[in-house]
């Protein structure tokens, strides 16, 4: 299964590795010996270059559906 974390800001996808996950929760536990070795390659080799760079002052999407107090008052759903 693919692990992805973010280290220092650098997001970090490795597929394959190998790992558990619960057919409940979904819940997955990598296997440590397949972790420490990506690790030590981060380590050794350093991040790859964070080429991301987020948008200046672009605020984020707004969900479709408008906010309750964005209504007049006489359309506002009712507060249970």
């Amino acid at each position: 299964m693919p692990y992805v974390q973010v280290y220092e800001g650098t997001l970090i996808q490795v597929p394959g590795v190998s790992g558990w996950k619960c057919d409940m929760c979904g819940l997955v536990v990598f296997d440590d010996a397949a972790i420490r070795r990506i690790e030590t390659l981060i380590d050794v080799d350093g991040l790859p270059p964070n080429r991301y760079t987020p948008a200046p002052n672009v605020p984020p999407p707004r969900d479709t559906a408008a906010p309750a107090d964005d209504l007049p008052e006489d359309t506002a759903p009712p507060i249970d």
